[in-house]
């Protein structure tokens, strides 16, 4: 146990110090790195068909390193560690498991995104150019299907106009 926790700590400092020595910076920025965040694990018993279950709250680490490949990519690399144990009071007994949680994450940052914002951009307006497309394209089948009814409407009228005239004329004529 003790000399895990001294291996994680010589880990770490040696970490700390190369990211120290390796401050030289080119173009204006940091090439390394380093970050060390602390973790917690904060769970909650369950009791079922009587056995208790019980997981200690814990703490832990979690280091990360980055290093920039230029200006706008770089990339990252992660470890944690938490240690758990789980407690089981049962009517056969009581025991408890220690649980090690190990993770590790990896990474391909982009840390400046003009180019992207650029082309981000350049596709809303390309999208709000398409919607207003689309929308007067719309208004103008509306247009279309209104004119198409009133010309219907119209030549019903004239139809109607026309079966009225000749109505009108046959009775004219039934009248001699």
């Amino acid at each position: 146990m003790i000399k895990a926790r001294l291996l994680v700590l010589g880990l770490l400092g040696a970490v700390l110090f190369q990211a120290s020595a390796a401050k030289a910076q080119e173009n204006g920025f940091m090439r390394h790195e380093v970050a060390v965040q602390g973790t917690g694990f904060f769970t909650k018993d369950s009791n079922q068909n009587g056995t208790l279950q019980h997981s200690t709250n814990t703490g832990g680490f979690l280091v990360n390193y980055r290093f920039h490949i230029n200006g706008w990519l770089a990339a990252e690399a992660g470890y944690g560690y938490d240690r758990n144990t789980q407690q089981d009071f049962t009517p056969g007994g009581d025991f408890g498991v220690r649980a090690n949680t190990h993770q590790a994450t990896g990474a391909l940052v982009v840390k400046d995104c003009k180019a992207q914002v650029t082309v981000t951009g350049k596709l809303l307006v390309y999208a709000k150019k398409a919607a207003d497309l689309a929308a007067k394209k719309a208004e103008i089948a509306r247009k279309k299907a209104e004119l198409a009814e009133k010309k219907k409407a119209a030549a019903d009228a004239k139809a109607e106009a026309r079966k009225a005239a000749a109505e009108a004329k046959k009775q004219a004529h039934g009248r001699r």
